[in-house]
């Protein structure tokens, strides 16, 4: 409209200053092409701007020190559930774990030898050869041998998984995003050493005000706008039941 006041007011003058009323050209208004404007309304519809993440995605760290002797996958590769990713050295891990199992192999012996010598002794005792309190020496030897065998399998589960920790594997199906190790490099414990995230199925989390926040929890509904201009519904609005401390 203010473009078209300016054509007008322009032409105006243009007649005004022109020194003969028959030297104005005629308009052909027939030949002016329109287009109707209409305002569509936006009531009710809030932006925010979100940065996009995997649901699942993990930091794989060193649960035991060690020395990388190997890593097998890198960045962008896809890789399976139980996959194995990288290795470390594990001679002590290895050591301990073979010390565990022969001291379990010497327990069991033990509480073979007091198992035969209770039930010996539970014979003479029935004919009186030995006193009670031999007898309850006996079984007392015996369910000691017992629980030393328990233990020495117990110390053998933790070997063997202090053996196992040199071997990291995917948590799950998805894609290595970062490689932070390289073979020969020494590991402490709880060091990160990959990082991956499963790409089927993503959220984005967005800050907002208190007042959309009740709206959000009454109407869970939201549309997600790419940079590509492709618009997704999404499937699932969660509304945090915190909010920022400092905001």
């Amino acid at each position: 409209m203010k473009k078209t006041a300016l054509v007008l007011v322009l032409a105006a003058h243009l007649a005004a200053c022109s020194p003969s009323p028959d030297a104005v050209p005629v308009m052909d208004t027939g030949a002016i092409k329109t287009l109707d404007l209409q305002a569509q309304a936006q009531a009710g519809v809030s932006q925010w701007d979100g940065v996009i993440e995997a649901v699942q995605q993990a930091d794989l760290s060193a649960q035991t020190a060690g020395r990388v002797s190997a890593v097998l996958v890198d960045v962008n590769d896809a890789v399976q559930s139980n996959q194995l990713l990288l290795r470390l050295t594990g001679v002590e891990q290895q050591a301990g774990a073979n010390a565990a199992l022969a001291q379990v192999a010497a327990s069991k012996a033990q509480a073979l030898e007091a198992e035969s010598t209770y039930r010996r002794y539970a014979g003479l005792a029935a004919k009186q050869f030995v006193s009670k309190q031999q007898l309850d020496q006996a079984l007392a030897t015996r369910n000691a041998a017992r629980a030393q065998v328990l233990a020495a399998e117990a110390q053998a589960a933790q070997a063997a998984q202090q053996n196992d920790y040199t071997q990291v594997r995917a948590p799950f199906a998805g894609i290595v995003s970062e490689r932070l190790v390289e073979p020969g490099e020494s590991v402490t414990l709880g060091q990160p050493l990959l990082r991956v995230f499963n790409p089927a199925q993503l959220r984005i989390q967005v800050q907002v005000p208190q007042r959309i926040a009740d709206v959000l929890r009454q109407n869970p509904q939201a549309d997600i706008n790419l940079d590509d201009g492709v618009t997704l519904p999404a499937e699932q609005v969660v509304v945090y039941p915190s909010a920022d401390a400092q905001a």
